[in-house]
């Protein structure tokens, strides 16, 4: 598994540039600047900070699932009200506004003239409100679903919101724009794409992402940004050189932990793709393992920084080690490889805690953006 985490971390990073030389700092300083790195991205990615909101979110949609599976019917007005705005397109702000609300163990629809559509709803009793503002309408567009040729339209922005009885625990806000290339009306996947950005807001924390896929032909860029309490925490650039997703060509990457450590470079991200996709299947042989680290270290391009400095002071590779856990398996792991020829594993730093808070997150967020994956998890 220390691939997936090497790979979600080259995901999340990016640079703040100060000008300036530095000189060369020796390797025991540099890995005391990266080890207090370490420990403050082990407590700002705390998830008992915020993972309660995630949480919330989840107690919401478990028990509409919840009263739809209990409670035959409770959930059917919001296929009603779906189905009556639908005709052949399917488009939310055609639908017309309006507040759900469970009523004895059934959902209520009560219309308004607005762009607003809000859900509440009683977990344990608790009232909660899921509140989507949405923008103005697109054009029309067709998309092939599953085989069958639908016609979409595409709201411009959404702002939603959950709350509890006092207060927003969760805000977020997502912009939408369509690139259709050769304006035929049809989205193709292939050719065209969505452009993406949007903000998400809970417990002192926010996130912020762009996403522009395909922006012209054989370039993706997208970019993240994580404050905690107005401070970054982690950002992220990145463009991804390629024909499409399938085959991403060259990634450039560029990132900043906390203003005091930056990595920037190239790296092949095909090649990062199929060694994660051929990785469960050789852990327990050394031999093959090994070939993929040396092959990875030929065509990662990772520098690393200090405080927005430009001179190079270490570079990122990878290495092979034994698990700790008696599996007998081997795992690979970022190195953090210094000029004077030694290096220092990633795993190493904060007692290898800050990839376990790394995933932890990944796995929230997860949670979060897809909630119906995480039932028996």
């Amino acid at each position: 598994m220390k691939i997936h985490y090497y790979i979600a971390i080259l995901g999340l990073l990016a640079i703040s540039c100060k000008q300036g030389e530095q000189p060369v700092i020796p390797p025991e300083e540099q890995e005391d600047i990266l080890e207090k790195t370490a420990k403050t991205l082990v407590d700002e990615l705390d998830v008992d900070k915020w993972g309660g909101e995630v949480d919330f979110v989840l107690d919401f949609t478990d028990h509409i699932d919840w009263l739809s599976r209990t409670y035959p019917g409770s959930t059917d007005v919001f296929d009603s009200w779906y189905k009556e705005g639908e005709d052949a397109v399917y488009a939310l702000p055609d639908m017309g506004g309006g507040d759900f609300e469970e009523i004895d163990h059934k959902f209520e629809f009560t219309s308004t003239a607005s762009n607003e559509v809000s859900i509440i709803a009683y977990p344990e009793g608790k009232r909660a409100a899921f509140k989507m503002i949405y923008g103005s309408n697109s054009d029309v567009y067709k998309v092939n679903v599953d085989g069958d040729e639908v016609k979409v339209r595409v709201p411009g922005r959404l702002v939603m919101f959950l709350n509890d009885e006092t207060s927003a625990r969760v805000m977020s806000t997502l912009n939408i724009s369509v690139r259709d290339s050769d304006r035929d009306g049809i989205l193709d996947e292939n050719k065209d794409r969505l452009y993406l950005s949007g903000n998400l807001q809970m417990a002192g924390y926010s996130l912020t992402i762009n996403q522009f896929l395909i922006d012209r032909p054989g370039l993706s860029t997208s970019s993240y940004l994580l404050r905690h309490d107005g401070k970054m925490i982690i950002s992220f650039d990145g463009e991804l050189q390629g024909d499409n997703e399938k085959q991403p060509g060259w990634a450039k990457i560029t990132a900043d932990f906390l203003g005091q450590v930056q990595i920037h470079g190239t790296l092949d991200a095909d090649l990062v793709k199929r060694s994660r996709e051929e990785y469960p299947s050789i852990r327990a042989d050394l031999t093959k393992l090994q070939e993929m680290a040396d092959k990875l270290n030929e065509n990662l391009f990772l520098d690393v920084f200090y405080e927005g400095g430009i001179t190079r002071q270490a570079r990122l590779g990878v290495d092979v080690f034994r698990d700790m856990d008696g599996s007998g398996n081997w795992h690979i792991s970022p190195v953090f490889l210094f000029e004077d020829g030694s290096s220092r594993a990633w795993d190493e730093f904060s007692d290898s805690a800050l990839s376990e808070s790394l995933k932890g997150w990944a796995e929230r967020i997860n949670k979060y953006f897809k909630p119906a994956e995480s039932e028996g998890e």
